[in-house]
């Protein structure tokens, strides 16, 4: 783990120690809340691109480090970014999607080959 030292306004200090947790130090109580600041962010680059329609609702979701789900309720609760339905990013997840089922039908075929063949060793 790295070591820092932050120079912090006397003001915004005084908010955080007014919201920090009972039984939590200062510190993990301070990085707590930068990692839900780096999340915000992360949500909110991602929710800008796929408004700009610049990258595909699969891309933004992976930026924001949730499900494709999650980012679809993102986008309509916060409004930032309405459902951007473009021809050639649509094509995109459709093929995104068809390349996960081919790999999960071989995987199913993969394993019923073993499963045949352990019935043989029975």
């Amino acid at each position: 783990m790295k070591k820092i030292t932050l120079e912090i306004p006397d003001d915004v200090f005084k908010k955080i120690k007014e919201s920090k947790q009972k039984d939590i130090d200062i510190n993990t109580d301070i990085l707590a809340m930068i990692g839900a600041g780096i999340k915000k962010r992360n949500i909110n680059i991602a929710a800008e691109k796929y408004k700009k329609g610049s990258i595909s609702l699969w891309k933004a979701s992976e930026i924001a480090n949730v499900s494709i789900h999650e980012m679809l309720d993102i986008v309509h609760s916060h409004q930032k970014a309405a459902i951007n339905i473009n021809k050639s990013l649509l094509e995109k997840e459709v093929k995104n999607i068809e390349k996960s089922i081919t790999k999960m039908k071989v995987m199913l075929t993969e394993m019923n080959t073993h499963v045949k063949y352990l019935k043989t060793q029975i």
